[in-house]
This record gives C-alpha cells, sequence and structure tokens, in this order.
C-alpha cells in the first residue's frame, strides 16, 4: 500500500476503498444474493410467487 494512497486521504477512505478487488466483488455477490432473497421473500408475502 506505499505510495498507493496519500496520507491526508486516510482520513476519508471507504472501508471499499481500501479492500482488494476480491473482496468488492466478494461484497458484491453477497448483496446481490440479500436483496435476491428479499425479493423473493416479498413476492411470496404478496402473492406473487407460490411457496
Amino acid at each position: 500500500m506505499v505510495g498507493f494512497f496519500q496520507p491526508a486521504q486516510l482520513p476519508t477512505l471507504t472501508a471499499e476503498d481500501m479492500a482488494s478487488e476480491q473482496k468488492n466483488d466478494e461484497r458484491r455477490k453477497q448483496r446481490k444474493y440479500a436483496m435476491e432473497a428479499l425479493d423473493q421473500g416479498w413476492a411470496l408475502k404478496n402473492g406473487q410467487l407460490e411457496p
């Protein structure tokens, strides 16, 4: 990480900024899976899908 970020930037960096691309990809997949699960749950509760 030496030279990748300027010291003045560190207080403003998010977890995503500091994480590797691999970790960010994993997080994106987890969010997508969670959103799909929420959508399915909503559809089941509202009669748009059959259990």
